[in-house]
């Protein structure tokens, strides 16, 4: 159980550090773009901007279609009579 709450600590401290060493806007497309170039800055753009475009597409779906069960409304159920 702990892993998963301290896997994320070594990437925020190296965001932080590349914050305070490179002061500019861009986040982690110019950190990459410094770094390893501008394709790299470009795909890590790219694959940043289509994360939060899918986050927010499922995030909608889920609020529109999380209501409903695959077996209608569980309030109806259907009685049946069994005879012998």
């Amino acid at each position: 159980m702990g892993l998963p709450l301290q896997a994320p600590v070594p990437a925020a401290l190296s965001i932080a550090e590349l914050s305070t060493a490179m002061p500019r806007a861009g986040g982690i497309y110019y950190f990459l773009d410094r770094s390893l170039g501008p394709m790299v800055g470009t795909i890590g753009g790219l694959g940043t901007w289509r994360v939060l475009v899918l986050k927010s597409a499922f995030a909608e779906l889920q609020l529109g279609l999380g209501n409903q069960r695959p077996g209608g409304n569980p309030c109806r159920v259907r009685r049946t009579t069994w005879s012998i």
